[in-house]
């Protein structure tokens, strides 16, 4: 008889006792820990640990301080096509997440309050989380598949001697990278001249041009050199001296040199491989497309869809590196 008048009073006293205690146990916890639709929204924009490294950028005349990691999400969107091999994608954001490191370790005097900007011309192009939303509406999966390429390599950099390395990159090579003394004038260990195999499939790897004997010598002379054009233009041109990669290191035009480089600004033309034919008009075909330095990207998707890893694929193309975590 104890026991049974014992035993319905522990259940009855410990069931009061859970109950009691469930709202007490959520009221310290608090309501982060309850299903709430506002507080696991995706929309949100991400908000850095301490740990967590930041960066400042500058788009559209503002300066935003946003994750590394998610800035790197908008730059492989504006950079890479999202069509590209997961791998390639992947040496993608390691080249992006290496440059952007270099470049925050020292001032930018173009905008000394940014460790970077969104101008492709000056650092990397850059999607913000509205433009990606936009971009990707209609293939959502794709913009997934750029940040599983940002995620699955988060902290890794490229390192030549312990530091970052300025990890240049560009669209589609002639067939070789080039020297990065050829394109800025001073070498650098890791940016040297390789094989790039697979470029045809850009739809950028050529271009042709044609320009009037007139517009030639105004784009020409719009520039800081100025030439005395004789009257038989098949005669401008003389001592042509190229790269390894076949692009234009120098040239004689009327008796005025000029590098490859230069001329590629002033015509602007897609690289500085290029073939010059002349008749009553000029016509200029380029190979290539972009500085041509470091590793280029449709060489990277053609070595991804080969097997290549997108650590392979980076050894490659910067040569002497190693992969590090930042």
């Amino acid at each position: 008889m104890k026991k049974k008048r014992f035993f319905p009073f522990l259940l009855g006293g410990g069931v009061f006792l859970v109950l009691w205690t469930i709202p007490l146990l959520f009221g310290c916890l608090g309501t982060k820990y309850l299903p709430d639709e506002k507080n696991i929204s995706s929309e949100e924009p991400l908000v850095p640990s301490p740990s967590e490294p930041t960066i400042t950028l500058l788009h559209q005349g503002n300066h935003i301080t946003l994750p590394l990691e998610e800035y790197l999400y908008g730059v492989v969107a504006g950079e890479m096509p999202a069509s590209f091999e997961p791998e390639a994608l992947k040496a993608q954001a390691v080249a992006a997440r290496t440059y952007t490191v270099n470049r925050s370790k020292s001032s930018n005097k173009d905008h000394p309050e940014a460790d970077v900007c969104s101008d492709s011309t000056h650092c990397k192009a850059y999607l913000s989380p509205e433009e990606l939303t936009q971009k990707f509406s209609k293939n959502p999966t794709d913009l997934e598949k750029i940040k599983q390429a940002v995620n699955s390599t988060k902290s890794q950099i490229l390192v030549y001697n312990g530091e970052a390395i300025t990890a240049v990159f560009h669209s589609t090579s002639s067939g070789m990278t080039e020297n990065a003394e050829d394109v800025w004038g001073n070498p650098v260990p890791y940016l040297v001249s390789v094989p790039s195999e697979g470029e045809e499939a850009s739809p950028r790897y050529t271009e042709t041009k044609t320009f009037t004997i007139l517009e030639f010598q105004e784009k020409i002379n719009a520039g800081t050199k100025t030439v005395s054009f004789t009257e038989n233009p098949q005669n401008w041109f003389s001592n042509w001296v190229r790269n390894e990669s076949g692009s234009v290191k120098s040239v004689l035009l009327c008796e005025t040199e000029f590098s490859g480089v230069e001329l590629r600004s002033l015509l602007e033309l897609r690289s500085a491989n290029f073939m010059v034919e002349i008749s009553d008009v000029i016509t200029i075909t380029t190979k290539g497309n972009g500085h041509g330095v470091g590793m280029s990207q449709y060489g990277a998707n053609h070595l991804a869809k080969l097997g290549y890893t997108y650590d392979q694929i980076l050894k490659k193309y910067y040569t002497g590196v190693e992969i590090a975590t930042d």
